[in-house]
């Protein structure tokens, strides 16, 4: 309808929404779900994957480790059930699509912590068939978002990650634009466990420079690209004021012309923004948007109430929160907080496209605890979002959007745990899910007690058959620390987490006598079953 929508992804109720903008000026209907799908939902993005013009939703679930697609059925906003594109991703944290191989139609990039890999995978019709995995690296150490641009000015889409374990921000060349890449080539190893990462024309040079947030030094920073062909220059630090630093995006707020950076920081539940002061890359002071955002975890921006200028959106983990703030005056000035949804449990990642042909952007959101991808339609144009909408009920980690079956509205990509799905856009059936079953063992169960917890829990289960066994436990920033805080209690060969187990009863105990507070994921993987659950830590 002409105005922008709003996407979100959020973890504990596993759910991708969106938000519709019911007359253009950012007032919101309620949230439309999507799906609940998404087992633990970590990024979301859209984009028409199957060239019908209408925008589709992408979504990342690390908890299932999966990236997946949602059709947009009719170019309104009615999404078909999940479509998996890949199961093999170890930790499936991000999601992103461009035209890699220049014929024509969206593929998809994903980024996935747990095996240090960014891979892609091909649209083999324009439809959104897609094709096997094609890995670009596997040395992004804990890789936790990617991106692509055209970072050498050659035409074709290179590929950007940021990787947490390893603090570095690096890009592939698409050697010849038809998605065979080249080695990874280092921008930085200074971002202290890089979170994001964005490109865009900071200094109005004519290439794409580079953006990065990472959450252990707090920092907002940017890369020039010196040359246009891919040679960058040293950190240039824009903040280091964003506590436990998630998210980076850019775009003009201020309506001066230049890309102006945002930002989402976790610890002090802040959305806030940066002015281009010069159009070269001289950035202001932090101007904060908001610090009502509980553990904000993704920031995005478009126009979401038809009036000109760019509204941003929050996604934050610990209110289950989508909400958007207007820029009253197209100068970067916002007004108070106006929630779209408190129902996309622990919210990851929230992004926006038009889902439903009428003009306007709606809304996505992806839910990483509580596997939920969730729609929520712009009503109006103006900003007032109708219900959550769920789509599937798969972790959705990252979430995007684009046609990916060429027939005129955007369906959606899914990143969860291991797996990377997809969900036809069909229109006035709604999102079609096309998720294989899995193959799980009969009479296997797990059980956690107690939860909440301090300092120990055991995660005790009943194995029908031997089966190998491998616990994994998250903190809030995707940090693996099981290894190091768990140990068997029974179990023939087994490490604290990995092991072969014998048929019966076995348990395992959980130690957070030296972590902090909060929310923690386990996932639990017997032989073929894969089962994700929440603990809370309560000191």
């Amino acid at each position: 309808d002409g105005d922008h929508d709003v996407l979100s992804a959020s973890s504990t109720d596993d759910k991708i929404a969106w938000y519709e903008n019911t007359d253009g000026q950012g007032r919101f209907g309620p949230q439309q779900i999507i799906t609940t799908s998404t087992d633990g939902a970590r990024s979301i993005y859209s984009a028409d994957l199957d060239g019908d013009s209408n925008y589709d939703v992408l979504s990342a679930s690390w908890g299932d480790d999966k990236i997946a697609w949602h059709k947009n059925l009719d170019g309104q906003g009615r999404f078909g059930s999940q479509q998996v594109i890949t199961y093999s991703v170890d930790g499936a944290a991000s999601v992103f699509s461009a035209d890699l191989d220049r014929d024509g139609d969206y593929d998809v990039l994903s980024a996935s912590l747990g095996d240090d890999k960014i891979a892609w995978y091909e649209n083999m019709d324009g439809q959104g068939n897609f094709g096997l995995q094609q890995t670009i690296t596997t040395i992004a150490v804990g890789a936790n978002s990617v991106f692509s641009t055209d970072l050498d000015g050659d035409g074709d889409y290179d590929v950007l990650s940021a990787s947490h374990d390893d603090d570095k921000i690096a890009w592939y060349e698409n050697i010849n634009g038809q998605g065979n890449f080249g080695l990874q080539q280092i921008i930085t190893t200074n971002a202290d466990f890089a979170m994001s990462v964005f490109s865009t024309d900071l200094d109005g040079d004519g290439d794409y420079d580079v953006l990065s947030a990472s959450s252990d030094d707090d920092k907002i920073a940017w890369y020039e690209n010196i040359n246009g062909q891919g040679n960058f220059g040293l950190q240039q630090i824009i903040t280091t004021n964003a506590d436990i630093a998630m998210s980076v995006f850019s775009t003009d707020l201020d309506g001066d012309g230049d890309y102006d950076v945002l930002s989402a920081s976790l610890d002090d539940d802040k959305i806030a923004w940066y002015e281009n002061t010069d159009g070269l890359g001289t950035f202001g002071p932090q101007q904060v948007i908001t610090t009502s955002a509980n553990g904000a975890c993704s920031v995005f921006s478009v126009d979401l109430d038809g009036d000109g200028d760019k509204d941003v959106l929050s996604a934050s983990f610990w209110d289950s929160k989508i909400a958007w703030y207007e820029n009253t005056n197209g100068l970067g000035t916002f007004g108070s907080q106006q929630v779209i949804t408190t129902s996309a449990d622990n919210a990851k990642t929230v992004h926006s496209a038009d889902l439903d042909g009428d003009g306007d952007y709606d809304v996505l959101s992806g839910s990483e605890i509580g596997c939920k991808i969730a729609w929520y339609e712009n009503m109006d144009g103006q900003g007032s979002f109708g219900p959550q909408q769920i789509f599937s009920t798969n972790v959705g980690n990252s979430l995007f959007s684009a046609d990916l079956d060429g027939d005129g509205d955007n369906d959606v990509l899914s990143a969860s745990g291991g797996k990377i799905a997809w969900y036809r856009n069909d229109g006035p059936l709604g999102f079609r899910d096309a998720e294989p079953g899995n193959n799980p063992i009969p009479g296997f169960s797990y059980s956690i007690h107690p939860n909440p917890f301090n300092p120990t829990t055991t995660i005790s289960f009943d194995l029908p058959v031997a089966s190998f066994v491998v616990l994994d436990v998250f903190d809030i920033n995707g940090r693996n620390v099981g290894a190091r805080h768990a140990s068997p209690m029974s179990g023939s060969g087994a490490t604290p987490t990995t092991g072969f187990y014998s048929p019966g009863t076995h348990s395992i105990t959980f130690d957070g006598s030296d972590l902090p507070s909060g929310i923690y994921v386990v996932r639990l993987e017997a032989g073929e079953n894969s089962s994700v659950g929440k603990i809370v830590l309560l000191k």
